[in-house]
Parts: C-alpha cells; structure tokens; sequence
C-alpha cells in the first residue's frame, strides 16, 4: 500500500474517511492531556524508532505536537506508544516479574512497603514482561534521579517508559496519579546506584565540557577542541572573543597545550560556519515549517506549474521540500538554507542542470525562494534558501474531529514515493504530476482530480484532456501507440474513481528503468593505417537507455567535469605559489639592471668632471677642447659657470648642468644648492629662500661660488 510520511497509507477504496486507529489515535488523546509520546519498538526492546530529522535523540525527541504525532506514526504504523518521562512531574515505581526478569520484585516492594509505609492507590499498569508501573507525582519543589530502591524495584523520573495500548501493557488500576509518600522520597534521595532511564547504550567515550571538564589528552586534543569551539560559536563572541576562550582552555586543560597558532586557525575556521544553537531541534522544526509549505504548494501554487515549464518547476519545488526537511536548518532571521550541487538538485527533480537555474529563477520571481553562490568556496555547494516570509507564524491546528473519527492531516508533498520522472520518458512529467496528486489526495474521481492539478489557474482541464494525455492510450504520428497509466497498471480505475496500485513503488521503479529513445547511426570517415587510406563506418549514437542508466551517465560526465576543475583549480593553486619565486627573480633581474645603469651613470658623471688645467668642453659636441682651441670654440648662447675642485666649468646648456646636481651653486636669486635639472627649468634650493624648492630658468645660474 503506498505510504505518504505526512498523511500514512492511503486507502484506495472509493469514499474513504481517513481514521487514526490503536496506538496512533492513542497518541493523540495522551498529548491532548498533556503527555509528550514517541512511537517505540514493542516490548522487549522498547526503544524509541529512529527517523532522520524527527526521531534522533530517542525519548527526548517525544513530542505532543499533533502534526509531528501524524508524521511519526504514519512513518512507523502500529508502533508502542512511548511517554517521556520529567523528573519534576511524575515518577514511576517499576516492579519487575520472576518471569520477566528472574527477580521477584513483588516480594522486594513489600519489603520496602513494611519498612517505608504503604504506597498509596494509584494508576497503575500491567507490562508485557508481568511486571507494574505505578504512577506516582512528584512532590512539589523535589527533584529526584532513577534509582534501584531494592533489588527488582525501581524508581523512574527520566527516561520514557511505554504505556497502553501498547502490546502486552494493559491499565490494571484506573484511578488518579496519588504522590509519592515523603518516606519513599527520602529513600530515593540517599540511594547512590542510578539506572539507565530509556537502557539505550551510551557512548563509551565521556564527553568533555565546555567550562568545567577535566584535562583534555594529548591523543584527544583535536576531535575535543573541535567540539568546545563549535559549542561557543553561538553566536555571542566574534573571532577575537571566540579565539581568547579557546586559547584559555587550551593553556588550562590540554596536556600538553596545542601550538597557539592552530588554535588561532581553529578559531577563524570556526567562526566561518553558521552559529550554533544549544538544544534547539532544527529537524523538528524544520519539519513544522515545511509542512506549512506543503499545504500552499496544492493550494496556491499550481498555478505556476502549467506548460512544461512549470512542471520542471513543480518538480524542482518539491525536491527542495524533501531535501530542506531532510537537510535543512534553520538561521538566525528564520531562514531554512541546506546546502547542495546543482548538479543534485537536477537529479532529485528529474531535469538537467541548466533547467535548474532556469527554473530556480522563475520560482524566485513568483514564489520568492532564493539560491545564495557567492559565499562559498570554489570547491563548495551553493546554499538553497527558503526565506522566513513563506512561512507563517501561527501554531498549527490540531487535527479536525468529526463523528468521533480523527481526520488525517491535508495532503503533503514531502516522502512521497512517487519519482520525479523525465520530460520525454516512458512516463513523462505531466503523467507524473497525475501519480503524484492521487498518492497524496488518495482515490479521486475525475472532477476531483481535475480540479486538484489545475487549482490556482484561469482554466481547469477537463476530464476528457486528462483522460487523452495521461490516462488513456494515445495514437502517435508514426502510427505507434502510447500507452496511458491505465493500461501500464499505474492507475486503476475502481467505481468511478481514480486510485494508486497497492503495488505502486514496484510499477514505478519499474517505470525507472524501461528503456526508451530512438538509436541514431552515422556515416564516419577515418584513416585506417593498418590499410593505408580512409575506410567509412556505421557509428551508434544516443541509444535508447532507461531513465536510470541516463542518471547514472549524467553521474559519471558531472564526475568527469568536476575532476577536471579540480584539476584546473590544483594548477592555478599551483601557479600561485611559483609567482612569488618568479617575481623575485624579476625583482632581482631589475634590481641588477638599476645597478648597472647607476655604475654607468657614476663613469659618465666622473668623466665629465674631471678636467685637466686649461681644458673645457665644447657645448654642442661635448668634446673636451685646450685652452689653445678656446678661441675657435662657437660661444654658447647662455654660458654657466661654477666651480668644482676649485676649477671653473662654463656650461652652455642643460645637458653640462646634470653632473652639478647636488653640489652648490650661484643663482640671480642667491646662493644654493643644484636639486633637479628640467627641460625648460632647474629647481633649486636656496640658502635664503623657504624651505622648498625654488625653480628658475637654467640661465639663471650664475658663476662664482665653489661647490660645497
């Protein structure tokens, strides 16, 4: 029978009321009263289920919610019913059976009976080992422990324990909870040896705390301090806070104390996750608020899934329900953000990647989910957000009563086993959304069914169009027919109503993998060289495949692509760490060339100065003339003199004023000294002027002060 995680099995016979029966409408009337219950294994075992997200942390994960009630029982039907147990409200006396336990327990209590007074009447129920649980309140301002009172009795204030109709536990007094006499409290208070309130099997490795555990082993350094500095980022320190407390226990509790610098790394490593929070159940939480999601998405969202197009964004929709309620948590601001490939999400939803990003963006315009790229690592997952305005904030109804029978909750979309099929396939998307609409409203007439896939929209189909594209078979083009989901068993018809096979996951797996898809050839031309010239073959192409071997071939082409960027990503990581080495050796080639022209510069500039008594310089050739040719050298339009080692040097232009830089000089304006030749002007420093640079036309250097 198919089973839906929110709704349970549904029933395929026509004119159906949903009824919660046994242990399930059991739960419901606990938690009306008050009681926090879980579904749990049936006795001996008695341990709570495990369900991912929803049942984790065994008796604690015990609720009263009604919704959460509907999906635990519905994933787990017929189940023990669990309670929790508080040690501030109710403690239980176990008596335990010589034929359960091989200890007379009875005979122990009324020991302890004879010692510590009579127990007072009080509920009390039979177990399916023979033993009693007497229910008892606790004394007001008390707080106890689970304890053996004596060998064969116990005392449970935590834990759970399983209650009727469970199998085998039956009510043996039916009367009000009496509390717990002060001489058995007494008792409970002195006794040292406690017991396991839930017997589930404990880690065998002690956890360490926060602030007061003990010292830290050289062999557990790692793993330990991972987990303090995951528990302190809760989003009350930044990374300066963060960093000087894990420093701090660091220096108090490792033996010996980790390398400062890791801890430092540590620290920055951590404060880049999302924060924290101390005892919130994200799973359950995230489950209540996606359910509310659930219900908009029949009721208000079809309209956006017409055409082919809306398909593939019905089917992304759904896939980033269940991945949210799987993987999902919940941010500071409300948000739900899991994070996932693209590449995933294309899978899940049955499309190729590429409609992904087109779908998420039609989604996003008209629904307002989001999809968040850019604070990630190259190598890292996209984050898929939910955003907190889709969700709203009042509490959730309890479920609806009618004639004494308690209606399931509205139909979901989250578990359902229906697969996200493709486009072109044996069953193709809008043959889909039809398998999907029965498995979560059951049997439906087609009316119904036709209001329920065009709700939301201008025009709802008619039955027929539903019965000619979906539903019946259907003559093609070339003359071939395609079989509709009545033929192929998908769907039955039963009394004027349409209705899912008991075996629908098998059909539909066997959906999965029917091959389809037409096999194409081509002519090829290659050079054999074993025959030495071209020879033309046949070559297969796009051969008909199911859609499994089309998903594991998507696979393998993704993990092809990605170890490519990986590669791609391991040579530019590759090329970053060689560019600081050849950077250096361009540094340095510069470095050697800058030596080179200052060592060329220095000869120029000592070849100029350096003049022999009576020698000068011809201004325009620049060649070093005796006094006897003074008189045939042509005068330069503006002569400049200065003294240098006590000898004179006329200079007739800019060029011959390079080698006085910083050496002093006689201006028009006054003494100085020679900072920087231009082309058009020099700058000077003058002995009176300010503390700057003064510029003057070069001409305006005299002669007749000897260089500092």
């Amino acid at each position: 029978m198919p089973t839906n995680i929110i709704t349970g099995p549904q029933d395929p016979q026509p004119n159906f009321t949903p009824e919660l029966k046994g242990t399930h409408r059991a739960a419901h009337a606990l938690a009306d009263k008050g009681w926090e219950v879980v579904p749990c294994l049936h006795a001996p075992a008695k341990k709570p289920h495990y369900l991912r997200g929803v049942l984790e942390e065994g008796f604690n994960s015990a609720t009263a919610d009604h919704e959460l009630i509907d999906v635990m029982f519905a994933h787990f039907p017929g189940s023990s019913i669990g309670v929790r147990l508080q040690s501030r409200l109710v403690a239980v006396v176990d008596t335990e059976s010589v034929e359960g336990h091989g200890v007379d327990g009875y005979a122990a209590r009324r020991q302890l009976e004879a010692e510590l007074g009579p127990l007072p009447p009080t509920r009390t129920h039979g177990t399916a080992t023979g033993g009693e649980h007497g229910l008892f309140l606790v004394p007001e301002g008390i707080e106890l422990t689970n304890c053996e009172l004596a060998p064969g009795v116990e005392l449970k204030v935590n834990g759970g324990i399983l209650v009727p109709p469970s199998p085998g536990y039956t009510v043996k007094v039916k009367t009000r909870m009496a509390e717990l006499p002060e001489a058995w409290v007494e008792r409970a208070r002195k006794k040292p040896k406690e017991i396991s309130g839930d017997r589930e099997s404990a880690s065998s490795r002690p956890k360490v705390e926060v602030q007061d555990g003990g010292p830290i082993p050289k062999r557990t350094r790692n793993n330990t301090l991972v987990s303090i500095a995951g528990r302190l980022h809760d989003g009350t320190r930044d990374l300066e806070q963060l960093t000087a407390d894990l420093l701090a226990i660091n220096e108090v509790r490792c033996d010996p104390p980790k390398d400062p610098r890791k801890i430092e790394r540590l620290a920055r490593w951590t404060i880049q996750k999302d924060p924290c929070r101390p005892g919130e159940k994200h799973g359950i939480k995230v489950r209540k608020r996606i359910r509310q999601l659930e219900k908009r998405f029949w009721e208000e969202y079809g309209e956006n899934f017409a055409g082919l197009g809306g398909q593939s964004d019905r089917d992304l929709l759904r896939a980033r329900l269940n991945t949210a309620a799987e993987f999902g948590r919940i941010m500071p601001n409300g948000d739900i953000v899991y994070d996932m490939e693209a590449e995933g999400m294309a899978e899940r939803a049955g499309i190729t990647r590429p409609t992904v990003y087109t779908a998420e963006k039609r989604l996003a315009s008209k629904i307002g989910t989001r999809r968040d790229t850019y604070h990630r690592k190259a190598t890292e997952a996209g984050a898929w957000i939910l955003p907190a305005q889709l969700f709203t904030t009042r509490n959730s109804p309890p479920p609806e009563e009618a004639d004494g029978v308690v209606k399931a909750c509205a139909p979901g979309v989250v578990g359902l086993q229906t697969p996200a099929y493709y486009h072109f396939g044996p069953v193709n998307k809008g043959e889909g959304g039809v398998l999907l609409a029965l498995e979560a409203h059951g049997p439906l007439t087609g009316e119904e069914l036709a209001e329920v896939l065009g709700r939301g929209r201008d025009h709802v189909p008619r039955v027929r169009d539903l019965r000619r594209r979906y539903l019946e078979d259907t003559e093609r083009e070339d003359g071939s027919t395609r079989q509709g989901l009545l033929s192929r068993g998908l769907v039955e018809e039963r009394d004027g109503r349409y209705a899912l096979p008991l075996d629908h996951q098998e059909r539909c797996e066997e959906a999965l993998d029917e091959p389809y898809g037409r096999t194409h050839t081509r002519l090829v031309h290659r050079y054999s060289p074993s025959e030495g010239r071209k020879v033309a073959e046949v070559v297969e192409f796009d051969r008909a495949a199911s859609q499994r071997q089309r998903q594991e071939a998507r696979r393998k082409n993704y993990a092809d692509q990605r170890e490519a960027f990986l590669l791609h990503l391991e040579e530019r990581r590759r090329d970053e760490e060689r560019m600081p080495e050849a950077e250096e050796e361009c540094r340095e080639l510069l470095n050697e060339m800058d030596e080179e022209r200052e060592s060329a510069d220095v000869e120029i500039s000592a070849s100029t100065i350096r003049l022999a008594p009576g020698e000068t310089v011809d201004p325009e050739t620049g060649e070093v003339l005796n006094s006897d040719d003074e008189a045939s050298a042509p005068e330069p339009e503006a002569s400049v003199s200065t003294a240098v080692d006590g000898r004179v040097l006329p200079f007739g232009d800019l060029g011959r004023l390079y080698p006085l830089v910083d050496h002093r000089v006689l201006t028009d304006e006054g003494p100085g000294v020679l900072w920087q030749v231009f082309g058009d002007r020099v700058g000077v420093l003058l002995d009176d002027g300010p503390d700057e640079v003064t510029f003057l036309p070069p001409a305006a250097v005299l002669e007749g002060e000897e260089a500092a």
